[in-house]
This record gives structure tokens, sequence and C-alpha cells, in this order.
């Protein structure tokens, strides 16, 4: 009886999506990138045939609202990890045998809900949604502001929605804390110094919620790393455990990861000295 209660008590929360948020937490990344009508004439990177580049890191950026406390990781990691996911899709630095054909700049960082409390019974509104629907890429799923105006989700009936399953994913993930990821490449040499052409811009994130910066940011860029630069038709839905999932080869046993490889920090408790008694 105990039990039974305990579960018609919690059908409410189930009801409203707790499985749903509890899940969540299973490392999810979504990336988009847009061409320019220049940057689409020009020919599609590999690691094999790459485009060398001039970097420019602007570094950390909260591009919505400001939350302290969390753990970021090393600029200079920060930064090799980005310039290693360039070269997994086909960008490499510049060097004296290889000149540059493109300027790259990238920043990363968080974006937040922007939330204006109102005034006296007035509910929340988040300002700065639709900005993040945009960097989510939602308007390649039909996201835009014109048809959705304030208060949209109320006038439909519970359990339908006029959005395709990819739309209101965006919508939704729009409302939530993102750990991000930017990069734009720009033609070189520069033509014209204050309007300079912009070829592609990729945007990087994920649910930041449940997850530290410092770790979390290596793995999200090894995730979307082949969609950089590489033009996306709708925005890239990426699960950790898919990408990150080991393939096995029988004849011999090979196992294949995402680790790099060499030797692994892990002891071999068969190899340890025995405590003396």
């Amino acid at each position: 009886m105990l039990i039974a209660g305990m579960v018609l008590s919690a059908a409410p929360l189930l009801r409203a999506g707790f499985f749903d948020w509890f899940l969540r937490y299973d490392l999810q990344v979504i990336t988009t990138t847009d061409m320019s009508s220049h940057g689409a004439l020009l020919r599609v990177p590999t690691p094999a045939d790459p485009v060398y580049y001039i970097g420019l890191d602007v570094g950390y950026r909260d591009f919505g609202a400001p939350i302290p406390g969390d753990k970021l990781p090393a600029p200079e990691a920060m930064k090799r990890n980005i310039v290693r996911a360039l070269a997994q899709s086909g960008y490499l630095p510049a060097d004296d045998q290889h000149p540059p054909t493109q300027f790259i700049a990238f920043g990363w960082g968080t974006l937040y809900p922007e939330i204006f409390t109102g005034f006296l019974n007035s509910p929340p509104a988040q300002l700065n949604r639709y900005a993040m629907v945009r960097f989510l890429g939602g308007a390649k799923v039909g996201l835009l502001p014109p048809e959705f105006p304030a208060g949209w989700q109320e006038t439909l009936l519970p359990g339908l929605t006029r959005l395709n399953p990819g739309a209101e994913a965006i919508w939704t993930v729009a409302q939530d804390q993102l750990y991000v990821v930017t990069l734009v490449g720009f033609e070189y040499p520069v033509k014209v110094r204050k309007h300079p052409q912009v070829l592609w811009r990729s945007n990087i994130s994920c649910p930041a919620r449940g997850f530290e910066m410092a770790t979390t940011m290596p793995t999200i860029l090894a995730i979307a790393a082949p969609y950089i630069g590489h033009d996306t038709p709708k925005p890239v839905w990426l699960k950790a455990a898919d990408t990150f999932r080991p393939v096995v080869h029988i004849g011999p046993v090979k196992l294949e990861e995402y680790l790099e490889s060499g030797q692994l920090p892990v002891a071999d408790a068969a190899a340890l000295p025995k405590r003396r008694k």
C-alpha cells in the first residue's frame, strides 16, 4: 500500500516529464553550420585534402546571462581542443609550406536564459529566447519569431503541437542553460577590413545542467568536430553514448575507442605491491 501510494502521489510528476528530465543527463550535442553564398561555392575540406587557416581565439564569453561558480577549462587547453577539432574537420593551421586561405575566429562559453521577472503578478519572461533559438539553428526547422507569438503553447490542445519534433526540441532547449562554442570562417586575405567576407559559421552547444564545463567542453568538441565548417541543412543532434561507443572486431579482438592511443592511466591490481599485515 505504501508503494502504491508513492506511485499515485508521483503521478503528476511523471506526467510532467520526470523521466525525460532524468534521462536528459546523457550528454547531447546540438551543432549547426550556416554557409554564406560565397562559402557554399568553395570546396569541402577533408583531413586528406585540408584547408589552411590563420586562427584567432577570442576566449571565454557569457553570451547570455552570466551564472558564476562553474569550473572553466584552462584557456590553453581549450584552444588546443578547438584546433584539434578543426583538424578533424579538415582545417589545419597555416605554415610556411601551406599559406592560409581562410581566417577562423572562435570563442566559447555559456549561453544562459535572460529572465525578466516582471511586475506584480505578471509571469517571468525570457528575453533572449529567440536569440538562443537562432543559435541552435531554429531557422532551419521553421522557428521564426513572426510565426510564434507569446503564449502560443497555451492555445494548443494538450498533446498537440504545430511544430515538428525537431523544432519542438529546439524550442524547448532554448529555455535551458547551454555550454557553447562558436566558430566563424572568413576569406583570407581580408579584402574589406571593416566588413570581411564570412564563409561559414558553426555553432556547437549542449545543455549545461548536471555537467561541468572543464570536463564537458573537450567532449562536445570531439563529438561535433566532423560538422565544423561543413554545411548542415538542419541542426544535428548527437549523443555522447552513441558517438563514443566502442566497436569490437572479432579475430583478433581489437577495441576501438575515442581515446587517443597509448597506455591508459589505469593500474593493474595484480601488479600492485601487496600490503603488509
